[in-house]
């Protein structure tokens, strides 16, 4: 395939009409094999892969937890434990932390219509009343 005509080089290959071939012969490779079978089989040919976790997928990786890119954060509204993204910048003597997940959907709403948008109080309780928030 490397001399045919529309693949003999990257210019060629990045062309509508090539990409859209290399990518279903790609994705049949990827398909007809494991996850396991295809990160192998791209590491010998030396072609830089890596799989895109799920929010699962994140939630269980041994790096991930390890490194402590997750936080567990009490939820008051809920009342449930939630995992949350840690703080990604960790310094020794002031490690940050996640305290809350965030205030409650529409606590800076009248924040937001008010002093970002200039909103009147009369016209954010006319939103109100519509139901519109």
């Amino acid at each position: 395939m490397k001399t045919t005509p529309g693949f003999r080089n990257n210019q060629e290959r990045i062309q509508n009409e090539s990409r859209k071939v290399l990518n279903r012969i790609i994705g049949d490779w990827i398909r007809a094999r494991t996850l396991e079978e295809v990160l192998e089989e791209c590491e010998k040919a030396g072609v830089t892969i890596g799989p895109v976790f799920t929010m699962e997928d994140i939630a269980k990786d041994p790096h991930v937890r390890e490194r402590g890119s997750l936080a567990s954060v009490y939820d008051p509204a809920s009342g449930k434990i939630l995992s949350f993204p840690g703080v990604p910048v960790r310094f020794l003597k002031t490690p940050g932390q996640v305290r809350f997940p965030g205030l409650p959907m529409g606590a800076a709403n009248e924040v937001v219509l008010a002093d970002l948008l200039g909103y009147s109080s009369a016209e954010i309780e006319e939103l109100k009343a519509k139901g519109a928030i």
